[in-house]
């Protein structure tokens, strides 16, 4: 087994990773613990459901199975869940299990803040962006009906549970979408994981290097981990959220890195093979969008002295951190 640690201001927690962990879970809950109270969606209920719980026979337990899809990350579902906690009558040691992807992560975070003050909950991401990304610190987001991502909080869980065989009925989309994040993480961090990715990879080491540095980057260069972002983010809005992160993320990435080349700051392979990298996993590296539209868009992103700031790329593994006036931002974004 695999271990990271993680500290926060608000607690200390582990990272745990191996294949098959999700069948001792027992293993890792406080003695304390009389109750689990497991959030989970449809598919991942009806794939790996009895396999959890097979190693939780010694608790007293409820779960609540809600459909997929960003539509139900909602505040009325977080209102939900918390009314059948109070009904299970759960206490202040007893723990949360999110069993899922973002929107269960999200979900499941906010719940367990809100509860009592706060409880202890336990992640067990089982899609590769969970697992690289939402579940690392705690952060959670969640909708209404009129906003999206306006409601939410941090709150570290007790520990995160990544276990690699879970990817194994991830669908393709998904399964490249989570490729989007690792690969962002490698171009701006690591050309070793980078060159690995390019070629034959073992899935459950690239997750746990991708953790690994993805913790380094929010530790000590936690702005750099906004390469690409900005165009991803202007897009996804553009399409009314209908579109995987990660795809948008990934012409964010392609468009920076190319303008990047074009005002001297990196070789061309940068882009060559970035761009090469995304097209095997399947992610878009163009995007038809107004350029008055993003430059609205950016407006209302940029400080009181109109400038913005972009993670560009030196080279494969490095980038740096540049302020630019809004005005100049035509040249970025064609």
């Amino acid at each position: 087994m695999k271990k990271l640690s993680v500290q926060t201001e608000k607690n200390n927690y582990e990272i745990l990773f191996e294949n098959g962990l999700i069948n001792r879970i027992n293993e890792y809950i406080n003695p304390n613990v009389k109750k689990i109270f497991i959030i989970t969606d449809k598919n991942v209920e009806k794939l790996y459901f009895n396999q959890l719980i097979s190693s939780l026979n010694n608790y007293e337990g409820q779960f609540i199975s809600l459909f997929p899809g960003d539509i139900n990350k909602n505040i009325e579902n977080v209102l939900l869940i918390i009314n059948k906690m109070s009904q299970f009558d759960m206490s202040e040691n007893d723990l949360i299990i999110s069993f899922g992807g973002g929107v269960i992560t999200d979900i499941a975070s906010l719940c367990a803040n809100l509860y009592l003050n706060g409880i202890n909950y336990l992640q067990i991401p089982t899609t590769l962006n969970a697992m690289v990304n939402w579940s690392l610190l705690g952060k959670n987001n969640v909708n209404t009906r009129f906003v999206k991502n306006k409601i939410g909080t941090f709150y570290p869980p007790e520990k995160i549970i990544i276990d690699p065989l879970l990817l194994q009925t991830l669908d393709k989309e998904h399964y490249n979408n989570g490729m989007a994040e690792i690969i962002k993480i490698a171009f701006i961090k690591d050309k070793m994981l980078f060159e690995q990715l390019e070629n034959d990879y073992n899935i459950s080491e690239i997750v746990f290097r991708t953790v690994q540095l993805h913790l380094e980057i929010m530790n000590n260069e936690n702005k750099f981990l906004n390469f690409g972002n900005i165009i991803g983010k202007f897009i996804e809005e553009l399409e009314n959220f209908n579109i995987l992160y990660g795809q948008a993320l990934s012409v964010g990435m392609s468009v920076i890195t190319k303008n990047s080349i074009k005002k001297g700051f990196c070789p061309v392979k940068c882009l060559f093979r970035l761009n090469g990298l995304l097209t095997k996993f399947s992610l878009p590296i163009t995007y038809e969008y107004e350029k008055n539209n993003f430059i609205d868009y950016v407006k209302n992103q940029s400080s009181i002295n109109n400038e913005i700031e972009l993670v560009i790329p030196t080279d494969i593994g490095q980038v740096k951190l540049i302020k630019i006036n809004i005005n100049e931002i035509t040249g970025w974004i064609i």
